[in-house]
């Protein structure tokens, strides 16, 4: 089984599978939005920085008309 680690530091404020490819999962922290692929021990397959130290993550969806978009609400 693999496993996935974020700093001790980092709080994940959503996570959500794809309903079109259950093996992708979208992890956003605090600070971060990780794409992985669950079937490669969990490989992170894309990784976007949230730039700004006002800026915090609160939830991701994905797209129910297209499987390869997503959207990330993020909150001052």
């Amino acid at each position: 089984m693999a496993k996935y680690e974020l700093g001790e530091s980092i709080k994940i404020r959503d996570l959500k599978f794809n309903p079109y490819r259950p093996h992708q999962l979208a992890v956003q922290s605090s600070t971060r939005l990780e794409l992985l692929d669950i079937r490669k021990g969990n490989e992170v397959t894309a990784s976007y920085d949230i730039n700004s130290n006002e800026l915090h993550g609160i939830g991701v969806k994905w797209d129910p008309s297209d499987a390869n978009r997503i959207a990330a609400a993020i909150s001052k």
